[in-house]
């Protein structure tokens, strides 16, 4: 089996958006939720687990926040987020992604250097 690099990756979404005509916000939210069942089939049930969602403003970003959503409507987790960019910086689907879940009401944090240190403490607590 080949296991895509980025480049690949990329590829792969502009022809499935630009030749199929699938929306961006489609193949996030596929991205999420297929991560969301690999996790649960390698980790067993994640009902009440604590789980560290860290997402950057990109795409990349919006498919953990995505994930994040899944994990914790679907999967029952129990979950703390981390941006590691301003809310501000989110653009298009990852945007979206993050609306919905400050809708939500989830618990987000924007990862700083001033409180790295306190998200090193909840990594710790989690694991």
């Amino acid at each position: 089996m080949k296991i895509p690099c980025a480049d690949d990756i990329k590829n792969i979404d502009f022809i499935a958006r630009e030749k199929y005509s699938i929306p961006g916000i489609l193949l996030m939210e596929n991205a999420g939720r297929a991560s969301a069942e690999i996790i649960q089939k390698h980790f067993g049930n994640l009902e009440d687990k604590k789980i560290l969602v860290f997402a950057g403003h990109g795409n990349n970003g919006g498919d953990g926040l995505c994930l994040a959503r899944h994990l914790s409507f679907v999967y029952k987790s129990n979950l703390k987020i981390f941006l590691l960019s301003k809310p501000d910086k989110f653009k298009n689907d990852a945007k979206l992604n993050l609306n919905i879940l400050q809708k939500s009401k989830f618990d987000i944090t924007i990862l700083t250097s001033k409180n790295i240190i306190s998200a090193k403490k909840v990594y710790t607590a989690a694991i």
